[in-house]
C-alpha cells in the first residue's frame, strides 16, 4: 500500500489506527512521548502481525529536534511517506485518573494541552520537505 506515520500510535486510537494500517498491508512507523508505551506496542504488534513492517520510536511531538530525527530516518528506511495521522494528544487528569472539567485545569496544564494537541501537530510538518510529489498552496 503506502508508507504512514502515525503520531501518539502506542495506545488508544493511535495504536487501533496503527494495527489497521498494518493489516491493510501499509508500512507503518509511529511515536509516542513514553518509551514503555512504544515498546508495549511494539512487542504488542509482533505477536498480532508476526511479518509486519514497522518502525517504533519514543518522541516528544513538541521536540523539534526529535521530529527531526525520527521523520528522516523513516524517510532513510522506507521512503517518502504517504499518510500521516496526527493522534498525539494529552488530556489532564484529576487524581482518580478521570479527566478533568475545563474549569479545573490550571493553566500550566492548558499549557501542555497547547503544547502537546495543537503545537505537534503543527511541528510535524517536517515531513513535507521528504516528500517529493507535494507541493504547498498558495492563493
Amino acid at each position: 500500500m503506502g508508507i504512514a506515520v502515525v503520531t501518539g500510535g502506542a495506545t488508544g486510537i493511535g495504536f487501533a489506527t496503527v494495527a489497521q494500517l498494518i493489516e491493510a498491508g501499509w508500512r507503518v512507523a509511529f511515536f509516542s512521548q513514553t518509551r514503555e508505551r512504544v515498546e508495549a506496542a511494539a512487542v504488542n504488534l509482533r505477536a498480532r502481525f508476526p511479518v509486519c513492517n514497522t518502525h517504533a520510536d519514543t518522541v516528544d511531538p513538541r521536540d523539534q529536534d526529535g521530529l527531526g530525527r525520527f521523520f528522516p530516518n523513516v524517510h532513510e528506511r522506507w521512503g517518502a511517506v504517504s499518510a500521516l495521522v496526527c493522534n498525539a494528544g494529552y488530556s489532564p487528569k484529576g487524581p482518580n485518573g478521570q479527566p478533568l472539567a475545563v474549569s479545573n485545569i490550571p493553566l500550566a496544564q492548558w499549557d501542555h494541552v497547547i503544547r502537546v494537541n495543537l503545537t505537534g501537530a503543527f511541528a510535524v510538518r517536517g515531513i513535507y520537505p521528504l516528500r517529493q510529489d507535494v507541493h504547498e498552496f498558495s492563493p
